[in-house]
């Protein structure tokens, strides 16, 4: 018990222990990528780029694991938000209020880089629709983006809107349009 490693011994182990430690390092990277093509480019350079490294370490079959692991977990993400955004009949949304469709649209307007295709222009073609049901109730619309400004931003708005109204100065005591509803 009392041996120790030979030399060559413990420096190949190191450089082992170095390699794997490089090697986790890329997967953590790569890990934070949720674009399904980003994330197809990362994992065939990171192959070709081990194969290159070694011929001691095959890390084909973790890499493969863990590409599986990580397209589940973005379909996992796609299907959350699919259920929360886009799972809609397209009849609902000709009830929605202007409001909802507001918050809809805000909630949406970036849709995550994880969707697939199908999935962005299943958005796409939902948010045409609620896009026009706000269209639709425009006044409604405006009256409910003008509730959710601020006081001294719904002034500013009033003045633009009928500037030479002497009651622009003061409007309504100072209270907010919210305020008085």
């Amino acid at each position: 018990m009392g041996k120790s490693l030979r030399n060559e011994d413990q420096n190949e182990l190191e450089k082992i222990g170095s390699l794997i430690e490089d090697f986790l390092t890329e997967l953590n990277e790569i890990g934070r990528i949720t674009d399904r093509i980003k994330l197809s480019k990362a994992f065939d350079n990171i192959l070709k780029s081990w194969e290159k490294r070694t011929d001691e370490l095959y890390f084909d079959r973790p890499l493969e694991d863990f590409k599986e692991k990580k397209l589940n977990k973005i379909k996992e993400m796609e299907t959350n938000w699919q259920e929360r955004f886009t799972i809609i009949p397209t009849d609902s949304v000709k009830v929605w209020t202007a409001e909802f469709c507001v918050k809809w649209l805000e909630e949406t307007k970036v849709p995550p880089d994880y969707l697939s295709e199908v999935s962005l222009e299943k958005y796409y073609n939902l948010r045409n629709v609620v896009q026009k049901r706000l269209d639709e109730t425009s006044i409604e619309g405006v009256v409910t983006l003008f509730k959710n400004l601020l006081p001294e931003q719904q002034h500013q708005c009033l003045k633009i809107i009928n500037p030479a109204n002497p009651r622009n100065n003061n409007i309504h005591g100072g209270k907010s349009i919210s305020e008085q509803s």
